[in-house]
């Protein structure tokens, strides 16, 4: 995952944020952080991280159906909200309801309702550019007006396992304590996982949600997805932007919680050598 062919990872920030120059740390964000962001910011996205399907027909969300969408049970909260693993996601949906005894949730309504699934609190994300051309000013600029430098990263798959093992030794120190899905787990070993790739710029897709669905994705495979996917309509595309995730999980494979939506900074002093500032080239 070199940079080849003339192009270059890297990524544009305030010249005291240039880990290529004099800064020993990295912010790493999270999907929070973005949503609220300037909605000038080259980086805003208020549907970032937005799971959505669509009910083809009344369906019974048993234990089954349950495991296959979402990965745990789900319940009612009474106030038209269906709470997932503890009230770590919030789905809405007003044809909500609860059968009463058996625990089981209905779903109904017309093809036209939807159901959202916010993710917040699962993921760090480090956002990086790709460019087969020189840096410029005028490019940091249009991400964010205070970004006046850029630095480059010499081997994004190094960076991203390095930044990963940093992420682990900082939870040993308890420095960073992820959060168990359910309060009667008890965390024996946590596991720092990462994936990066170019952000999708697209519409949100929506997945139809019924009895039969035969999708083999599973619900982390769609967190992740919807991780790497903005809505083109704030224009960002242009940004071809690459993205480093980050996240924990248990020894059972279990997603487990960010210790807050806050983005985390990172200590990478002796990380320096992954880095090289490059100077920014002005506008004609």
């Amino acid at each position: 995952m070199k940079s080849t062919n003339g192009k270059i990872i890297g990524k544009y920030c305030p010249a005291e944020h240039n880990v290529g120059l004099e800064s020993n740390t990295i912010q790493l964000g999270t999907v929070d952080f973005y949503r609220k962001r300037d909605i000038n910011s080259g980086t805003f996205d208020d549907e970032e991280g937005i799971i959505l399907y669509k009910i083809k027909d009344s369906i019974q969300l048993t234990s089954e159906i349950s495991k296959k969408y979402f990965d745990n049970a789900i319940k009612s909260d009474g106030n038209n909200n269906l709470v997932v693993c503890k009230n770590r996601f919030k789905i809405t949906n007003p044809y909500a309801f609860s059968d009463g005894d058996s625990g089981n949730v209905k779903l109904s309504g017309d093809t036209a309702d939807l159901i959202k699934i916010d993710v917040t609190g699962f993921y760090y994300i480090f956002s990086t550019t790709e460019t087969d051309e020189a840096p410029t000013l005028e490019a940091g600029k249009k991400i964010d007006n205070s970004y006046d430098s850029f630095y480059k990263i010499i081997d994004p798959s190094i960076f991203m396992k390095a930044i990963a093992k940093r992420l682990y030794e900082d939870g040993v120190n308890k420095k960073l304590t992820p959060v168990p899905m359910s309060d009667e787990l008890e965390l024996v070993q946590v596991y720092v996982n990462y994936r990066g790739g170019m952000v999708n710029y697209d519409e949100p897709k929506i997945e139809e949600m019924s009895q039969n669905n035969d999708s083999k994705l599973t619900f982390q495979d769609r967190l992740i997805k919807s991780i790497f996917n903005k809505n083109t309509r704030h224009g960002h595309a242009s940004q071809k932007e690459f993205r480093c995730a980050f996240w924990f999980t248990d020894s059972n494979g279990e997603l487990l919680q960010l210790p807050s939506n806050e983005p985390y900074i990172l200590n990478v002093d002796s990380l320096k050598d992954l880095f090289v500032n490059i100077e920014l080239a002005k506008s004609q």
